[in-house]
């Protein structure tokens, strides 16, 4: 399942269904948790299974003299899960010892330890690494029939949304043109690094730091590169980046275009599509001129109608950039009547028409 269709599902189960993500590492599981914690409107409470002991989940035992008899205390962590709705993220739960698993259990299955119950407006979530690689324990059968089981399957489209909020453009821009170098699915060579969703999250941190972004000539940006998301993802995104075509910018199309043209000619749709992207970030945060409106109309004539007509449609959905609609319609406004036109004619009549 991916992302966009999960976050529905999530959002109509009741807070005593408990809920398991599997999927490969990198792909998101633990932001996707915290994701859905704030749509909920819940503090998350994180339990790293294969980091913790037993006495992390059931407390330590006390000597009760008045009533002659041991009790547990139970962690603060717990405590605070009693008191008031959290979303408990159980992560990392088949790495976990035998007993802290059984404490898991316990939880998942009855939402309580040792006696005590959490609130009731507690959610309970888990995510666990889901392949052949991984040195991890199988899942008892009856513990998986009490959750509700998703394989977590993001498509690329769902990275390339989120990381238009969240990554350098130049990276969302090459992973929208090299989908292959995303993530790697087939069989892992031991010790080789692979590129993952979470790594190019990190190469994007770590070139954005010192401006080594700007310098792809740069040998500690290949080597920045080679060691978060290995060699072949490395090699290629370097020479992504050196290529300046492929750094155009919004601004470029707005206060350029007649020198950049013949460039924006031999682009293809993907391309296309990338700078729309970036344009439609742009425009909402500033307000066109009306030459840069003048330019924009000029470039939407360049590109696929379908794109024309999404870049159209964009701007149209930036209500509180009127202005920018009124002055773009301006000058496009024949040529987006004329696509919308033609996306609409039948089959038969275009056949027709190029006959005639």
């Amino acid at each position: 399942m991916d992302i966009k269709s999960f976050v529905k599902v999530a959002e109509q189960l009741p807070n005593d269904i408990s809920v398991l993500i599997r999927g490969r590492h990198g792909v998101g599981k633990s932001q996707l948790t915290y994701y859905l914690a704030q749509r909920f409107e819940l503090p998350v409470m994180e339990r790293r299974l294969s980091q913790v002991t037993e006495g992390d989940m059931v407390g330590l035992p006390f000597k009760d003299d008045e009533k002659m008899s041991t009790s547990f205390l139970s962690p603060d962590w717990f405590v605070d899960c009693i008191k008031k709705p959290h979303l408990i993220f159980l992560d990392e739960i088949n790495r976990a010892t035998v007993e802290v698993m059984q404490a898991g259990f316990e939880l998942v299955l009855d939402r309580r330890i040792q006696g005590k119950k959490v609130h009731e407006g507690c959610r309970i979530y888990a995510a666990i690494n889901q392949s052949p690689e991984y040195q991890v324990n199988e899942l008892d059968p009856a513990l998986l029939d009490r959750f509700y089981v998703v394989d977590l399957e993001p498509s690329v489209e769902d990275w390339i949304e989120w990381g238009r909020k969240n990554i350098h453009p130049a990276i969302v821009d090459f992973i929208a043109q090299n989908n292959k170098h995303l993530e790697h699915k087939d069989a892992i060579q031991p010790g080789k690094v692979y590129p993952s969703r979470r790594s190019w999250e990190r190469v994007s941190k770590a070139l954005s730091a010192n401006g080594l972004i700007d310098r792809p000539l740069d040998p500690v940006f290949y080597g920045v590169c080679f060691g978060l998301v290995g060699l072949e993802a490395a090699v290629a995104f370097q020479g992504f980046v050196q290529t300046i075509r492929n750094q155009m910018t919004a601004t470029d199309i707005l206060d350029r275009l007649p020198e950049v043209r013949a460039q924006l000619v031999k682009f293809t749709a993907d391309k296309h599509n990338g700078l729309v992207d970036k344009i439609e970030e742009h425009t909402a945060k500033n307000d066109l001129t009306s030459d840069q409106a003048k330019n924009l109309a000029e470039y939407a004539t360049i590109m696929p109608k379908e794109i024309m007509i999404s870049l159209f449609t964009k701007i149209c959905a930036q209500h509180d950039k009127l202005n920018n609609l009124m002055l773009f319609h301006k000058f496009v406004k024949k040529d987006v009547l004329r696509a919308v036109n033609a996306s609409l004619e039948k089959p038969e009549e275009k056949a027709t028409e190029q006959a005639k």
